[in-house]
């Protein structure tokens, strides 16, 4: 394995536990290891801290977890379900310095974004106002004929000014949502879905073969491809909560739960468990404690919180 100088000990601790897990591991490789683990008591230290996760799975399958010895790491056999979880974490973050570059070039070239755990508001040259909220990015396109603001990543409240001869709209996944009045919420959701809450006013919302449909205020609409969801009422008062420093959560998934927790923490926060990502939550949660908030929903359904390293939060079964 290439010793790249821009990963961290952690990043090559994780690569390291990959390619010794493999079952096919050559006298080359295994002599490569022992030399890295012993140039730098950062590397002990990251390779004792992935094992204390191998370690501390051993409370879920006992019978399963094989030893692993940072000096001689034998063949195992193929790992069962519960192996698999926690060795495609691993792999997914070996993965993750390479392809993140790559996956985030878009928010990179963003004209406005926010880092995890960041908010900010943007005010626009005709006076709208953005409110970006963590680990988010916009596109502007302001014309004289128009105004577009394109949502790349995360969530926005928007604050439009009034200008009769330049609609102001807002695009996210394929959908288009046109400002008939002021005041507005979009989130993207976990794979193509995107919700929209309107605080004041209304929202016009359309997708690729569908009518469009108005959203009043304090309603809210869902769409995913082509599909979008009738207008629903909401709480006034729970429409961009996150803005003051509240994530609500009513009868969502997990995994859904987890992911905007992620935007405000950072890192990586993984669920070991299908079934459990799919659970429904119900929670008022502190947007500035998101460490807090993973703990109470993992309490909540019986899941047990890991976290080896500051930057990876593993959610598993007792």
């Amino acid at each position: 394995m290439e010793d790249h100088a821009e990963e961290t000990p952690d990043e090559q601790a994780l690569q390291w536990f990959v390619r010794l897990r493999d079952g096919q591991v050559r006298p080359a490789e295994q002599k490569a290891f022992d030399t890295w683990l012993a140039t730098n008591p950062d590397h002990a230290r990251a390779w004792a801290e992935l094992e204390t996760i191998w370690q501390d799975l051993d409370q879920v399958a006992p019978a399963e977890r094989p030893a692993i010895a940072a000096s001689s790491v034998a063949p195992v056999a193929r790992p069962r379900r519960w192996r698999q979880g926690i060795l495609a974490v691993a792999a997914s973050l070996v993965l993750a310095a390479g392809l993140a570059s790559l996956l985030a070039q878009s928010d990179w070239l963003a004209d406005y974004r926010t880092a995890a755990g960041e908010r900010r508001i943007v005010t626009l040259t005709d006076g709208s106002q953005v409110e970006l909220a963590p680990a988010s990015a916009i596109d502007v396109d302001l014309t004289t004929t128009r105004r577009t603001v394109r949502l790349l990543s995360g969530q926005a409240f928007f604050t439009v000014a009034s200008d009769p001869n330049r609609p102001f709209s807002v695009t996210a996944r394929g959908g288009t949502l046109t400002a008939l009045g002021t005041a507005f919420d979009v989130k993207l959701g976990l794979g193509a879905a995107v919700s929209v809450a309107v605080d004041e006013s209304r929202v016009e919302v359309r997708v690729p073969g569908a009518p469009g449909v108005v959203v009043g205020t304090g309603q809210g609409v869902g769409y995913e491809g082509t599909a979008i969801s009738r207008p629903g009422p909401l709480d006034p008062g729970e429409i961009g909560d996150w803005r003051r420093g509240r994530l609500v959560f009513h009868d969502v998934r997990l995994a859904e739960a987890i992911a905007d927790l992620k935007r405000y923490s950072g890192g990586h926060i993984q669920i070991l468990s299908g079934a459990a990502a799919q659970r429904r939550v119900t929670a008022v949660l502190d947007a500035r404690s998101p460490a807090a908030g993973i703990d109470m929903l993992a309490s909540g359904l019986g899941l047990r919180v890991v976290r080896p390293f500051e930057w990876l939060t593993l959610l598993l079964p007792f």
